[in-house]
């Protein structure tokens, strides 16, 4: 049996599921966030995975490279910061750069994007400055959680309502960053 409705029905349905909110839908710990200025303070030799919270300052690439052993792979370079004013560099290598500059299924990302990164390893090789990495191999992963400048009707899906989740603690987080973001970029 197939349903149908008028014509006035479809209309009515179709502009009243245009107003319904766009609540937040990201989630994490934040328990288990380093900051960003923790991240790259040099803490001896070694190197161990991090979780951050930070907004998309530049976004250079994807670029094909390649590396000594003369495998080709793709090359991502990340200018990140956050709210207590530390910025670094992050490089992204593999098919998780592709991911990430939107050759594949993710939006690319932009500046101003606030972004939850996971599994991001921080390598220090005294006295050298420690250096932020996401891989494959590290099986890092990302959450675009608000896309502040807005060019397309899709953007508009990385732009929930805050003030929706706001008795949610990364919910006020991640506003924390859109307030200091907004501010900056």
């Amino acid at each position: 049996m197939t349903n149908t409705l008028p014509n006035s029905q479809t209309q009515s349905i179709s502009s009243a599921s245009s107003s319904i909110a766009n609540f937040p839908t990201f989630h994490f710990s934040l328990r288990t966030l380093t900051p960003l200025r923790v991240a790259l303070t040099s803490a001896g030799r070694g190197s161990v995975k991090a979780n951050l919270l930070v907004a998309v300052m530049e976004v250079d690439g994807p670029d094909m490279i390649t590396t000594k052993a003369g495998q080709e792979t793709h090359m991502l370079k990340l200018v990140v910061g956050d709210d207590e004013g530390a910025a670094g560099k992050i490089t992204v290598w593999g098919d998780i750069a592709l991911e990430w500059a939107g050759a594949r299924k993710m939006m690319g990302l932009r500046r101003g994007d606030i972004v939850y990164l996971s599994d991001i390893q921080v390598a220090c090789v005294p006295p050298n400055p420690p250096t932020l990495t996401a891989s494959p191999r590290q099986n890092s992963g990302i959450q675009l959680c608000y896309r502040i400048k807005t060019r397309t009707d899709q953007d508009k899906v990385l732009q929930p309502d805050l003030r929706l989740g706001s008795t949610d603690a990364c919910v006020r987080r991640v506003a924390t960053f859109v307030e200091w973001v907004s501010r900056v970029v």
